[in-house]
C-alpha cells in the first residue's frame, strides 16, 4: 500500500511539472530519444575525418555508393546517418559534401536525417539549410517513411522544444519560419508522408 501510495505521488508529480510553455514539455527531446534509437541503428564504426578523406579521394557519389552496401556487414552508411542526425556538427559541417554524392534512396535519407538533426542541434541543422538561401522549412517536418502518427506527433514536440530554445539573432528568421511548419505539421489530422 505504501509503495503503491509512493508511484502515484511520483506521477502526480511528472504530470505537474511535465507542460511548460506553449504545450510542449521540458522533457520532449528526452521522449523522442527511443523513436530516434530505434530509427538509427549503431552501424561499423566510421569517423567525419574517415568521411572526408575518403570524399577527398574517391568523390562524394563513389564514397556514397562504398559506405552504401546494403546486406554487407561492412556497411557504413548507417553510421553516417546516425551521425548526421545526432546533430554532431562535425558531421552537420560534413554533411554538404555527403548530400552530392546522394541519389534516389540515399537522398531521401539523407533528408530524413536532417530533419532528426534538428531535434539535436537546431541551430547547426537550421544553419545548414538556410546556407546558400535554402529554404529551411524543408527539414522542419518529420520527414520519415510511414512514420505513425503517434511517432509524428513526439518528433513535432521535441523539434518545437529545440527550435524555441533558439536565442541566437542570426537565426530568428529561420526560427520563426521552421516553427510555423513545425505547429503547423502537430495540428494536421493524419498526415501520410
Amino acid at each position: 500500500m505504501r509503495f503503491s501510495g509512493l508511484c502515484a505521488l511520483a506521477l502526480i508529480l511528472a504530470a505537474g511539472t511535465a507542460t511548460i510553455g506553449q504545450g510542449t514539455t521540458r522533457n520532449a527531446r528526452a521522449a523522442y530519444r527511443p523513436h530516434f534509437e530505434q530509427r538509427y541503428p549503431a552501424g561499423p564504426p566510421i569517423t567525419p575525418a574517415q568521411v572526408r578523406a575518403l570524399i577527398a579521394s574517391r568523390g562524394a557519389r563513389a564514397t556514397v555508393q562504398l559506405l552504401d552496401r546494403p546486406g554487407n556487414r561492412r556497411d557504413r552508411w548507417d553510421t553516417v546517418l546516425r551521425g548526421i542526425a545526432t546533430g554532431n556538427q562535425a558531421w552537420l559541417d560534413l554533411a554538404p559534401l555527403i548530400a552530392e554524392g546522394t541519389d534516389a534512396g540515399t537522398a531521401e535519407e539523407y533528408a530524413i536525417v536532417l530533419s532528426d538533426a534538428l531535434v539535436n542541434n537546431a541551430a547547426g541543422t537550421l544553419r545548414l539549410a538556410s546556407a546558400g538561401g535554402g529554404d529551411v522549412t524543408e527539414v522542419c517536418i518529420e520527414s520519415g517513411i510511414e512514420t505513425p502518427l503517434r511517432q509524428r506527433r513526439v518528433y513535432d514536440a521535441a523539434a518545437i522544444e529545440a527550435v524555441e530554445a533558439l536565442s541566437a539573432p542570426d537565426l530568428q528568421a529561420a526560427k520563426a519560419a521552421c516553427l510555423t511548419s513545425l505547429r503547423a505539421d502537430a495540428a494536421a489530422p493524419g498526415r501520410s508522408n
